[in-house]
Protein backbone atom coordinates (compact mmCIF):
# COMPACT_ATOMS: atom_id res chain seq x y z
CA UNK A 1 0.00 0.00 0.00
CA UNK A 2 2.49 2.47 1.10
CA UNK A 3 4.64 2.15 -2.27
CA UNK A 4 1.01 2.68 -4.50
CA UNK A 5 0.74 6.18 -3.17
CA UNK A 6 2.27 8.57 -5.00
CA UNK A 7 1.55 11.62 -3.08
CA UNK A 8 0.63 11.47 1.15
CA UNK A 9 -1.84 14.00 1.55
CA UNK A 10 -4.57 14.50 4.28
CA UNK A 11 -6.74 11.75 2.60
CA UNK A 12 -4.14 9.42 2.43
CA UNK A 13 -2.27 10.20 5.43
CA UNK A 14 -5.36 9.82 8.48
CA UNK A 15 -6.28 6.08 7.22
CA UNK A 16 -2.03 5.46 7.64
CA UNK A 17 -1.83 7.36 11.03
CA UNK A 18 -4.69 5.45 12.48
CA UNK A 19 -2.84 2.17 12.07
CA UNK A 20 0.76 3.33 12.40
CA UNK A 21 1.12 2.53 15.78
CA UNK A 22 -0.67 -0.54 15.94
CA UNK A 23 1.49 -2.05 12.89
CA UNK A 24 4.60 -1.24 14.90
CA UNK A 25 3.51 -2.95 18.43
CA UNK A 26 2.75 -5.77 16.17
CA UNK A 27 5.83 -5.94 14.39
CA UNK A 28 7.66 -5.04 17.67
CA UNK A 29 6.01 -7.30 19.99
CA UNK A 30 8.54 -9.49 20.43
CA UNK A 31 11.97 -7.98 21.24
CA UNK A 32 14.61 -9.66 23.15
CA UNK A 33 15.61 -8.25 26.14
CA UNK A 34 18.57 -6.09 24.61
CA UNK A 35 15.89 -4.67 21.87
CA UNK A 36 13.32 -4.29 24.78
CA UNK A 37 14.41 -0.33 25.75
CA UNK A 38 14.56 0.42 21.54
CA UNK A 39 11.38 -1.18 20.30
CA UNK A 40 9.67 1.07 23.48
CA UNK A 41 11.27 4.26 22.57
CA UNK A 42 10.15 3.49 18.84
CA UNK A 43 6.46 2.92 19.53
CA UNK A 44 6.51 5.78 22.35
CA UNK A 45 7.74 8.06 19.37
CA UNK A 46 5.21 6.61 17.04
CA UNK A 47 2.30 7.29 19.36
CA UNK A 48 3.71 10.56 20.18
CA UNK A 49 3.84 12.08 16.48
CA UNK A 50 0.16 10.15 15.50
CA UNK A 51 -1.59 12.07 18.92
CA UNK A 52 0.33 15.36 17.37
CA UNK A 53 -0.86 14.48 14.33
CA UNK A 54 -4.59 14.25 15.18
CA UNK A 55 -5.15 17.06 17.37
CA UNK A 56 -3.40 19.14 14.77
CA UNK A 57 -6.32 18.58 12.25
CA UNK A 58 -8.77 20.36 14.69
CA UNK A 59 -10.08 23.45 13.04
CA UNK A 60 -9.60 25.63 16.53
CA UNK A 61 -7.56 24.81 19.72
CA UNK A 62 -7.95 25.54 23.27
CA UNK A 63 -6.61 24.72 26.58
CA UNK A 64 -7.91 21.15 26.40
CA UNK A 65 -6.13 20.31 23.56
CA UNK A 66 -3.36 22.57 23.20
CA UNK A 67 -2.28 20.98 26.70
CA UNK A 68 -2.09 17.59 25.10
CA UNK A 69 -0.73 18.46 21.73
CA UNK A 70 2.23 20.43 23.47
CA UNK A 71 2.82 16.53 25.47
CA UNK A 72 2.65 15.08 22.16
CA UNK A 73 5.08 16.97 20.79
CA UNK A 74 7.50 17.05 23.27
CA UNK A 75 7.42 13.25 23.61
CA UNK A 76 7.93 13.20 19.59
CA UNK A 77 11.10 14.99 20.47
CA UNK A 78 12.17 13.00 23.72
CA UNK A 79 11.83 9.86 21.25
CA UNK A 80 13.00 10.25 18.04
CA UNK A 81 16.43 9.87 18.11
CA UNK A 82 15.25 5.97 18.42
CA UNK A 83 15.32 6.04 14.87
CA UNK A 84 18.64 7.42 13.94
Amino acid sequence: MYEEVSSWQGKELKPMSRFLVAVLHCTLHAPSSSQRDVFNQAIECSRAFVEFYFYSQYDSHDEQTLGPMSTALQNFHHFKDVFR
